[in-house]
């Protein structure tokens, strides 16, 4: 049932069944995850004083995942300050 449609009882509930749909090589996108919030301040700080296993609920890659190079990891240091302080992603 359409979320218009209209309900007949008091008592009524309404289900809904979703699918997410993405690349099992990058599983991080294509979902309501921290891409969607990447520009406010409050949460790029909360992320860069995370560990990476706390950022893993986050939907990061781990550590050692080839998504991770040079590049990829002055990027997120730009993008969450404080990003590699425990040395967890070096290469």
């Amino acid at each position: 049932w359409h979320s218009a449609t209209v309900f007949k009882g008091r008592e009524g509930q309404r289900y809904s069944a979703t699918r997410i749909y993405g690349r099992a090589d990058h599983y991080w996108e294509g979902v309501s995850s921290f891409t969607n919030r990447g520009m406010q301040d409050h949460f790029r700080a909360f992320i860069g004083r995370l560990s990476a296993r706390e950022r893993a609920l986050f939907r990061f890659p781990p550590p050692g995942h080839e998504y991770y190079t040079q590049e990829t990891l002055a990027r997120l240091e730009d993008q969450y300050p404080g990003w590699n302080a425990r040395g967890e992603y070096d290469l």
